[in-house]
């Protein structure tokens, strides 16, 4: 196995060519990460993320409500991240290397913990289908939504400062006037 993925000359034109992508959080993390360095663009109406569909099935109750693969995939049934000894093995890894990106990707722990990822969202993603929660146009809405909301967060919000100068100077002006 090797050591190095070829991201762009396998997964780019993968995802680009792929009639569907599923991921958990790919919207927001996985597809705005690969955006960058890659210029990967992909039509939001091919991509179903986990991550979103779960935020539907399960709406919020409190701020402090967990989204993560684990947490969905056992509120579902389902095994979800490869634990050893109570620890995820990803993290596990990541501390015996010295970082995420240090982790070997040969590694047999590594790669048996990616299976079970992929395999714990493709899982999550087919029972949350079975929810029949909202119809498929409102689900790609919200797509699109966390789509614009990754670009939001890339790349900030620009702002007219020009604009917003003599916003402020009429909002003074009227404050003025009404206090005279």
């Amino acid at each position: 196995m090797s050591s190095a993925v070829d991201i762009d000359g396998v997964l780019i034109p993968l995802l680009r060519d792929a009639d569907t992508i599923i991921g958990h959080n790919v919207v927001q993390f996985d597809l705005a990460v690969l955006k960058r360095p890659y210029g990967l663009n992909v039509d939001i109406d091919k991509v179903y993320d986990a991550l979103v569909m779960a935020r539907l099935v399960f709406p919020p109750k409190s701020s402090k409500e967990r989204y993560s693969l684990d947490f969905v995939a056992q509120r579902l049934g389902i095994d979800g991240r490869l634990v050893d000894d109570g620890e995820i093995v990803l993290k596990k890894l990541a501390a015996q290397y010295g970082g995420f990106d240090a982790i070997p990707l040969d590694n047999e722990e590594y790669v048996g913990y990616a299976k079970q990822d992929v395999r714990a969202t493709a899982n999550v993603y087919q029972q949350l289908l079975t929810q029949n929660v909202v119809s498929d146009d409102y689900l790609r809405r919200e797509h699109a939504k966390m789509q614009r909301i990754a670009v939001v967060e890339e790349k900030g919000v620009r702002i007219d400062l020009d604009a917003l100068g003599e916003m402020v100077a009429e909002e003074e002006a009227t404050k003025n006037d009404i206090r005279t």
